[in-house]
Order: structure tokens, then C-alpha cells, then sequence
């Protein structure tokens, strides 16, 4: 399994962004984003309690996790529909 990198967090960001959720990287991903060399698995977020604010983390993650890398890993691939 490949480990968490900076395109998929632009990834997880616009779709963040689009829906106007408030949030922070932090933990590993965090770390890495900000250049600490090392690896994980996946991604931790803060996403700011309240209920506008969570329904709207929750659309945007299902949407991210609906796509998929193409087996050369050059381009997203939809695997489903929302």
C-alpha cells in the first residue's frame, strides 16, 4: 500500500475548500506536509465542531474516497457515484 503524499492532500484540500470546511492537517500528515521526511498510511484531520461544519466534512471525505488512482498513478479514476 502506497503511503500518504502531498498530491493527496491537495486532494482532500480543494474538496475542503469547495464546501468551505474548516479544518487542519495534523499528526504525520501534518508533519509531512510541512517537509518532515517519513511516512504514513493515512491522513488525520481537526475538523472544527459543529453541525454545518461536519455534515459538510462528511460529503466532502465521501466524495475524495470515491476516487481512485489509475494503476500507473498518473490520474484519478471514479469509482462511484454520490
Amino acid at each position: 500500500m502506497a503511503g500518504f503524499d502531498y498530491k493527496q492532500a491537495e486532494e482532500i484540500r480543494d474538496a475542503f475548500h469547495r464546501r468551505q470546511i474548516k479544518y487542519l492537517f495534523i499528526g504525520k500528515s501534518g508533519a509531512i506536509l510541512l517537509g518532515y521526511p517519513d511516512t504514513t498510511q493515512d491522513a488525520d484531520l481537526f475538523v472544527e465542531k459543529n453541525t454545518v461544519n461536519s455534515e459538510r466534512a462528511v460529503a466532502a471525505t465521501l466524495w475524495v474516497a470515491s476516487w481512485k488512482r489509475d494503476p500507473g498513478g498518473s490520474r484519478l479514476l471514479r469509482t462511484r457515484w454520490h
